[in-house]
């Protein structure tokens, strides 16, 4: 047996989710994708001649700090698939609306929210990753943490700069860089570009801003995670 084939692997996988109005077209393809993540990803693997011992995931979705007031939704980690039915509810009840129209979106805080998991430190080796589905350019962190509820502002990276420096060290978000897996399906934009550029462990598929997810590559975006575990 191959050490890849007798090493356990223990998953830990955070969809970041745009559920604005624009993505009322594509989100059904993205919460039929979630609820069959388990059995693709296994499948997928285990023609790889890889195992997942355990998989946990959970979800961020997003709108628009400066226009809606439910700007965040987030889940526990479910354990997968043991508590399917639980995550199916979870996801079943994400609705596409609000947002700003065309504009930015809260993408980069969702995104720091999900660095800002609970991530497992179980099992010989792990995975950490995070999912991003978008098709808005995100608004700078700057602007507007200051928005954002008082509850989730601990979480929320203050900059570019400082997003940057968490995801690269994982060291105050308890994410191993070793572990770490960031996959993108956002547009090329101003945010997500630096992104695809400059930070490690990065696949980005891209999208069209403005223009909504014309495509759903799940299986270039699990080949790209079953590849990297």
């Amino acid at each position: 047996m191959s050490e890849a084939q007798s090493l356990r692997y223990n998953v830990d996988l955070v969809m970041v989710i745009d559920v604005t109005g624009s993505m009322g077209h594509v989100l059904k393809q993205v919460k039929s994708a979630a609820l069959n993540f388990h059995d693709l990803m296994a499948t997928r693997m285990a023609s790889k001649g890889k195992h997942v011992a355990q998989l946990r995931v959970r979800v961020v979705a997003f709108r628009d700090m400066f226009a809606d007031q439910e700007c965040f939704i987030e889940s526990r980690f479910f354990e997968l698939p043991h508590e399917h039915n639980e995550f199916a509810a979870f996801v079943g009840a994400l609705k596409a609306k609000g947002g700003g129209g065309d504009g930015p979106e809260s993408g980069l805080e969702g995104l720091s929210l999900a660095m800002h998991s609970d991530w497992t430190k179980m099992g010989d080796r792990r995975r950490h990753v995070i999912v991003v589905w978008s098709d808005a350019r995100p608004h700078p962190l700057e602007n507007g943490r200051g928005n954002a509820p008082v509850a989730l502002r601990s979480r929320l990276c203050k900059s570019f700069d400082s997003l940057t420096d968490v995801w690269e060290s994982g060291q105050s978000c308890g994410m191993e860089r070793s572990a770490r897996r960031l996959v993108m399906y956002t547009p090329e934009s101003v945010g997500w570009t630096e992104i695809s550029d400059a930070w490690s462990q990065v696949v980005h598929f891209p999208s069209q801003a403005g223009k909504g997810l014309r495509e759903f590559e799940m299986d270039t975006i699990l080949d790209a995670l079953a590849n990297s575990i």
